[in-house]
């Protein structure tokens, strides 16, 4: 290993003369199995282990969550996950983790990280009545037409995403999709045009289909898929 990359696989009598230097270690590793680093493709590093919407929303506070998040990171890479990607959360917190992991500040995996997923009163992310509204503490943000979804792609490019999440249908039904066609397609368009990529919570079929008409890069879930769709 040099850093983090393996860069000579053998037999230790074949070693080659640059390596064997006080610079390098040796580590025994007899009767013990050698694998390369797991890959958690989605987690959400902000959640903790939070029992329901409203503690994870709004009675959890972000000081707090930040450093519940910094700590799950360590223990997310003790367990031999080397690389994730946190598609969404609250107050930006994947993305702060990933920088301080990166500036050496914590310990934790390679990630790639969304912001709060973009979503409609049909989607994932508005999980409050009416009256109550999408909180700013949530892992949701509330947009009403095209100009709002355009204006809050560019907003989390800024603040430094590494990918775009779209909140495409609700928790678990196969009800309807979140957002129109139109409206998904218009989402990757700018993301893409960012040079972001885009995924999308989308469990029912209608949210599935616009999702791959749209090009959206990475469809999450897709519970309720069909033969046609997966045609597609």
């Amino acid at each position: 290993m040099d850093s983090e990359e393996i860069v000579w696989v053998g037999k230790s009598a074949e070693l080659p003369s640059s390596y064997r230097s006080d610079d390098y270690s040796q580590t025994d590793v007899s009767g013990m199995t050698v694998m390369p680093g797991l890959i958690d493709a989605h987690m959400h590093i902000s959640f903790g282990e939070c029992q329901s919407e409203e503690e994870l929303s709004i009675y959890t506070p972000a000081e707090y969550r930040a450093i519940r998040a910094a700590v799950d990171a360590e223990k997310v890479l003790l367990r031999g996950i080397t690389s994730s990607c946190d598609p969404g959360g609250p107050n930006q917190l994947g993305v702060a983790v990933r920088d301080a992991r990166d500036a050496g500040l914590i310990q934790g995996p390679r990630m790639a990280a969304a912001g709060r997923q973009i979503t409609s009163q049909q989607g994932i992310g508005d999980n409050f009545p009416t009256w109550i509204g999408v909180p700013p503490s949530s892992m949701g943000v509330m947009v009403r037409n095209d100009g709002e979804i355009i204006q809050e792609i560019r907003d989390q490019v800024k603040a430094g995403v590494n990918l775009i999440k779209l909140a495409g249908s609700g928790l678990s039904s196969d009800e309807y999709a979140a957002f129109r066609p139109e409206e998904v397609k218009l989402a990757a368009d700018e993301s893409h045009r960012l040079s972001r990529p885009i995924t999308i919570h989308a469990r029912s079929r209608q949210s599935v289909r616009y999702a791959a008409d749209a090009d959206v890069d990475w469809i999450m879930h897709a519970s309720y898929m069909d033969d046609a769709t997966l045609d597609l």
